[in-house]
């Protein structure tokens, strides 16, 4: 786990690096893996000053292929980076999110292909069909994670926040839906509307909704 900005020094990036170091068992996930990078990911959610978490790791993966399909966005080391769904190979399978999630990203007939023929497919390949956003080549990989980080950085926090819950509102169902909510009432309530609302109640007075249109 790097701090933000990564190694670069950009200390002032609002960025979080999450890294998986088990290569040698190719960073597989386990129970324990999957506790430990919901712990980091949750503190990280809960962290004012952490606009993006930018998640790698230090040599092959076994889990890294739905991982990558739940991700925001992904970048692939052009050399390095190769894609295999393994499930069927060793009696197991993704039958939640990564497996919906890759099909709506490269359609059900590639999908079904990537799972049940469990072919090694290369980064390019991966952009190719949608499975990851561009592949470069691996030394400018760390940087064009930074980069696309500081974009993000430039961005209102308020509208990535609730465009990240837009997009997975669907995918969520009444969960989502919740999520969303919950935030949109928070914004709501910074409003003079909502303020009105306060105001009144703790003033034990009849609301003057007058100021405040039915529509735009």
């Amino acid at each position: 786990m790097g701090g933000p900005g990564g190694e670069s020094g950009e200390q002032d990036l609002p960025a979080l690096r999450i890294g998986f170091n088990r290569p040698e068992v190719r960073n597989a996930f386990r129970p324990q893996t999957v506790d430990e990078l919901y712990r980091a990911l949750d503190h990280a959610r809960m962290t004012a000053d952490v606009g993006t978490i930018i998640l790698t790791g230090n040599g092959p993966a076994a889990g890294g292929h739905s991982l990558n399909v739940v991700a925001d966005l992904s970048i692939a080391s052009r050399e390095h980076a190769r894609f295999k769904q393994t499930d069927a190979n060793v009696g197991s399978f993704d039958a939640g999110y990564g497996s919906a999630l890759l099909a709506r990203q490269v359609g059900d007939k590639r999908a079904r292909e990537i799972f049940f023929l469990a072919r090694e497919y290369s980064a390019d390949d991966a952009e190719r069909w949608g499975v990851v956003n561009e592949a470069v080549p691996h030394a400018e990989l760390e940087a064009r994670a930074l980069e696309h980080a500081r974009i993000i950085a430039t961005k209102s926090p308020q509208a990535i926040r609730m465009l990240k819950f837009a997009f997975n509102l669907a995918d969520d169902g009444l969960a989502g839906q919740q999520v969303f909510a919950g935030e949109a009432t928070r914004m709501a309530y910074m409003t003079d509307e909502a303020q009105e609302g306060r105001d009144a109640f703790l003033q034990r007075r009849d609301p003057d909704w007058t100021g405040f249109p039915y529509a735009f």
